[in-house]
């Protein structure tokens, strides 16, 4: 049986059974609320340290879920590492790429290049924030690495099938290259969705994130949304569940945009905020 889901709880737990004294260096969550300059959730900091190489975030919107894994991605180039980072359009690709940025810049790290995509450090570190609707500006990357790497996918729910090909190959000569899945819930199906249940899938580590678990969140709030959206919307976008939807969520035209060579994952995000 694969492993279950951890609970806020447990990942608590494991952050404490990873964190050294005061006197040590820092971990990943120590170094991570220094850069981003305000505490994190209990839930990210327990993220950032778990030794895991694979991992598997499912989330409520606007619980922090990028933001979390900005932090982790920064973590891994600033001792050296290589991050290849994939979204679903560019406007989201570009999202990744600030916050990462911007915490590299933080720490003040010897940034050596940067463009719009790529960010270089004087020790080896490298990041490559790229958006998941142009495939060709993908393939022929790899993950091989002198450091650590990871391929890290946000909204991975709403990638479009046709980018999985492109993906794969990167990993093929970087069998120690780590694998990071983030997204909200878009239907039982696809790729997320089978990780994310496949009870032999013992190399995941899962972590569910509900907006009831987000201080940021009220319950007013979601009492409004619910109203708002209905129970199986709501369900699926604050809840994190895999719902079989009775009817439609998004009309033929929208989806088809979406997952048939349009840009309409960008009008389903419109309203996410930038620490999301």
């Amino acid at each position: 049986m694969g492993a279950l889901p951890l609970t806020l709880d447990a990942l608590h737990r494991a952050r404490q059974r990873v964190t050294p004294g005061t006197a040590g260096p820092l971990t990943a969550s120590e170094w991570a609320e220094n850069v981003a300059g305000h505490p994190l959730d209990e839930w990210q900091k327990a993220f950032l340290d778990d030794p895991a190489d694979d991992q598997l975030l499912l989330c409520s919107r606007q619980v922090g879920k990028t933001l979390a894994t900005s932090l982790r991605s920064g973590w891994i180039v600033r001792n050296g590492g290589l991050v290849i980072a994939i979204a679903p359009t560019q406007r989201q690709s570009s999202l990744v790429f600030g916050l990462l940025s911007a915490h590299l810049k933080a720490d003040g790290a010897d940034v050596t290049r940067a463009t719009q995509t790529t960010i270089e450090l004087g020790n080896g570190g490298i990041a490559h924030c790229l958006p998941g609707d142009r495939p060709s500006s993908i393939r022929g990357l790899t993950l091989r690495h002198d450091g650590p790497s990871a391929l890290v996918i946000d909204e991975a729910a709403y990638i479009r099938e046709t980018l999985w090909p492109s993906l794969s190959p990167m990993l093929a000569a970087a069998p120690d290259a780590g694998q990071i899945m983030l997204t909200t819930p878009c239907g039982p199906a696809g790729r997320f969705h089978a990780a994310w249940t496949d009870p032999d899938a013992d190399e995941w580590s899962r972590v569910k994130v509900t907006a009831y678990e987000c201080p940021r969140i009220s319950e007013r709030f979601l009492r409004s949304e619910r109203a708002r959206l209905g129970d199986e919307m709501f369900r699926q976008e604050y809840l994190a569940e895999f719902v079989s939807p009775s009817g439609a969520y998004f009309s033929a035209g929208l989806i088809e945009s979406v997952f048939g060579g349009g840009a309409g994952v960008d009008e389903m995000f419109a309203e996410e905020e930038g620490t999301e």
